[in-house]
């Protein structure tokens, strides 16, 4: 998507970080709800992207 490769590239430039959320979610379940609002499994699966990207999770 050109979207997120001008996010991708953004960070970059400032040198931040980029953390690309996985769409599906195959252990946990449906992500959201109502396909928008994140379900339980959607907010614990999203935290444990974030935290692996920022590199608390391993």
């Amino acid at each position: 998507m050109a979207y997120t490769r001008a996010i991708r590239n953004l960070a970059a430039k400032l040198k931040g970080n980029f953390i690309e959320i996985e769409k599906t979610n195959e252990i946990h379940g449906a992500l959201t709800e109502n396909g928008c609002k994140l379900s339980d499994a959607g907010h614990h699966d999203i935290a444990r992207q974030i935290a692996a990207g920022i590199g608390v999770l391993r």
